[in-house]
């Protein structure tokens, strides 16, 4: 009976343990939801740790606005940084307000894809960057990042006067955690502090020698990343004289900018130390060939910022920049959909007549067809990069794929030259095979004509109107080539799109080119000149598109005339 007794005690001892553990684990788990939102979280190589406070943010703090500026300069730039959008917005809850400062190309993207995402409490502002440039293309600099690198000193000038704070972020940055925190790095201070920044990671400041000369800097210095500016303060303080004032004398004792603003920051918190506040090593931890992210992780604290400041970017194959490559990999395979589903602050609890009529809808028998008519698809322009054609007369492909039929795409751009404008209707997961087609594809690498775009998918429906849309507005030519990517264009209709445009006013006009198909779905050779053609076709084995199932529609182009 002792037995017993002792048995039963240790059972409820082990129940009651595990009951604690559930607790705790569910509680853990109530904090880490944002909004409607997990975040990720690491613990296997212990770099991630709990935070001291387990404390949800107070209702008006959570509906305070916090703004966030970039300089995004490129196609390219933009594709890297919406896994940093997304990111943002999986760990911050409230409304973000973006600055975004662009040049041409990315001035081309950004408002269709935060349009087209239509996020909830989320507002973007777009600023034309050639109107600044004047302001600090006179400063002699060294750093890839060229002028772009520059642009963070203007930002009180660039900015309206009624954003006081804001955050400045590197368009290769990522967010792992909660970062707004952040945005309290002024409390307590006075109009003597400016800016806030964490320290650098690298030795990079202190390795001054007599042939290798830097810039001065406090210690480590401070990387430039990740900045918090007080932009009120700045103007109040005449912050333009005073950094133009110390580059131009330091320049003169050291030459060019190795590091772009970086530079520029590091000696004004040197000569004037009350003007910066100091950020803990995780809302900056730098990835960087001479970085040294192990001196922040040694602390075992929750990373909130990794960045990867080297030129290679996420190629280089240190074990730091390759574990965190692979969370921005999560992030930029994550459907952006879902970010639709953020909190508004003040939400309007009335139904919509919208909402409404969408709800009837859905149903009747059509209501699925109803709610892709009513979709507002998401939308990426020129994600892999182009270049124009400067050519008046030239004649743009436009076609419309999705991502099972890149065979097929990679055989029309053997035989087209020509510019090319691709929608691809796909995942935000499947848009990263996209750019690896695009790197590996013989014909498609070696070229800088081929514009792609992607519209992600969602719903059951192939919306073939809207992406043939979207490619043919996305084109940069006076002529387009309207054509599925099923039908291989023969060598040679490119230059003869060209000469007919070239040689017919064609105002009012639309050329029509005839379509022919395979009979037999196992025989694919495709015939090479008219000759070839028509002995096929008098043989059975190729005739002209769809004639035999819509005579009506496809009769009209009068193959049998151009036969005879």
């Amino acid at each position: 009976q002792m037995v017993r007794r002792i048995r039963l005690i240790c059972t409820l001892g082990i129940t009651a343990c595990m009951a604690v553990t559930l607790c705790l684990l569910f509680t853990l788990e109530d904090y880490y939801l944002i909004g409607n939102l997990r975040i990720l979280t690491t613990w296997s190589d212990g770099v991630q740790a709990l935070p001291e406070k387990l404390e949800r943010p107070r209702e008006k703090e959570m509906c305070k606005e916090h703004h966030i500026a970039m300089v995004l300069g490129g196609y390219k730039v933009v594709n890297r940084a919406s896994a940093l959008f997304k990111s943002i917005l999986y760990h911050h809850r409230g409304p973000l307000v973006f600055h975004f400062i662009t040049d041409e190309q990315s001035r081309e993207v950004l408002p269709n894809l935060f349009d087209t995402w239509k996020l909830p409490s989320v507002r973007f502002h777009i600023y034309d960057m050639e109107k600044y440039k004047s302001r600090v293309d006179w400063i002699p600099n060294a750093h890839y990042s060229a002028v772009y690198g520059l642009m963070k000193l203007i930002i009180p000038d660039i900015l309206p006067v009624d954003v006081e704070e804001v955050l400045l972020l590197d368009s290769d940055v990522i967010v792992l955690n909660d970062f707004s925190p952040v945005f309290d790095a002024f409390t307590g201070t006075n109009d003597s502090t400016l800016f806030a920044m964490a320290e650098n990671n690298s030795p990079w400041y202190t390795q001054a020698t007599a042939t290798k000369q830097r810039w001065p800097a406090r210690g480590r210095g401070f990387n430039s990343g990740v900045v918090l500016v007080h932009t009120a303060r700045m103007r109040r303080a005449n912050w333009t004289e005073m950094w133009r004032v110390e580059t131009e004398l330091r320049i003169k004792e050291f030459g060019k900018l190795q590091l772009a603003d970086q530079d520029v920051f590091n000696v004004l918190a040197l000569s004037h130390p009350n003007m910066i506040v100091v950020l803990p090593c995780e809302y900056n931890v730098q990835l960087g060939g001479q970085s040294q992210p192990v001196r922040c992780q040694k602390d075992d604290r929750l990373v909130k910022i990794a960045h990867f400041n080297s030129p290679q970017k996420m190629k280089m194959k240190s074990k730091y920049v390759v574990h965190y490559a692979q969370k921005y990999a999560v992030y930029q395979s994550m459907d952006g959909y879902v970010f639709r589903l953020r909190e508004e602050c003040a939400p309007d609890n009335s139904t919509s007549t919208l909402l409404n009529d969408l709800i009837e809808e859905n149903d009747s028998e059509c209501g699925d067809l109803f709610t892709s008519i009513l979709t507002k698809y998401r939308t990426h322009l020129y994600f892999n990069g182009f270049t124009p054609s400067t050519d008046s007369g030239d004649v743009t492909l436009v076609t419309q794929l999705s991502v099972d039929r890149f065979g097929i795409f990679d055989k029309v751009l053997t035989s087209w030259e020509g510019p090319v404008s691709a929608v691809v209707y796909c995942t935000d997961a499947e848009l990263s095979q996209i750019e690896e087609f695009m790197k590996v594809s013989r014909l498609a690498r070696g070229r800088h004509n081929i514009a792609m775009h992607a519209v992600f998918k969602t719903g059951k429906y192939y919306p073939i109107n809207y992406l043939r849309n979207v490619a043919l507005n996305a084109s940069k030519t006076d002529f387009a080539y309207l054509s599925d990517v099923d039908f291989i264009p023969f060598q040679g209709l490119y230059q003869n799109l060209r000469s007919v445009v070239e040689s017919v006013n064609m105002t009012k006009k639309a050329l029509v080119v005839p379509a022919f198909e395979i009979a037999s779905s196992e025989r694919l050779h495709f015939p090479k000149t008219r000759e070839e053609l028509i002995k096929e076709w008098d043989e059975g084995r190729v005739r002209p598109f769809r004639t035999d199932i819509l005579p009506a529609s496809h009769n009209v182009r009068d193959c049998a005339k151009w036969k005879d």
